[in-house]
């Protein structure tokens, strides 16, 4: 089972607090029991929040630390809803180096937290059309991380498209599976300066 939560240029604390973190937590709780009465007989004792979130919050140059403890917020209130494991998707590149900043931050998190795993970094090698790669990628990306953007293909926005996702879904879901049998996950050479 899974639901999709979502709303697009919000800085995490828009799930921390106010009307938006209200319905995070009522959509949690009505998701798991619905998913209890539907699946009486199956083991439902994992419940996994995979996080693809923090473009928005790398406006300054103490995203880190910013970042950082609101995250540790983040997975305390998911927690207390009844998740097991936080799974996170690198954040990639929007027009701002400062994401390096959030990106370290979800490295870090996921290193010290218990049950918090980092499963991909390939949107983090995304190319992007207004990035000045110089001093960004160690090594320029390879054709799997072009054209992964809907302004590759002639429209104006920058999100991920069709081969994008595929990608993402490609590097993070044998992850998913190494984690829940109890391994570690195999994550992508680091190719951000900012982060070797």
């Amino acid at each position: 089972c899974y639901a999709h939560i979502a709303k697009g240029g919000v800085p995490i604390k828009y799930y921390l607090e106010g009307g938006a973190a209200e319905y995070f937590a009522q959509k949690v709780t009505d998701f798991f029991k619905d998913s209890a009465k539907k699946f009486p007989d199956d083991d439902l004792s994992e419940k996994i929040l995979v996080w693809l979130q923090g473009e928005s919050d790398a406006g300054t140059d103490d995203c880190y630390d910013n970042y950082i403890a609101n995250l540790g917020l983040l997975w305390t209130k998911a927690k207390k809803l009844g998740f097991t494991k936080l799974l996170i998707i690198r954040v990639g590149y929007w027009g701002l180096k400062t994401v390096s900043g959030v990106m370290r931050a979800q490295e870090d998190y996921c290193q010290k937290t218990e049950n918090a795993y980092m499963i991909t970094r390939a949107m983090s090698y995304f190319k992007h059309p207004t990035l000045n790669e110089e001093g960004w990628f160690n090594v320029p990306p390879t054709e799997e991380y072009c054209d992964c953007r809907d302004s590759f293909f002639g429209f104006n926005n920058n999100h991920i498209n069709e081969k994008g996702f595929k990608v993402i879904a490609d590097r993070a879901v044998p992850n998913i599976l190494r984690i829940l049998n109890g391994e570690e996950p195999v994550l992508e050479e680091e190719n951000i300066i900012p982060l070797m």
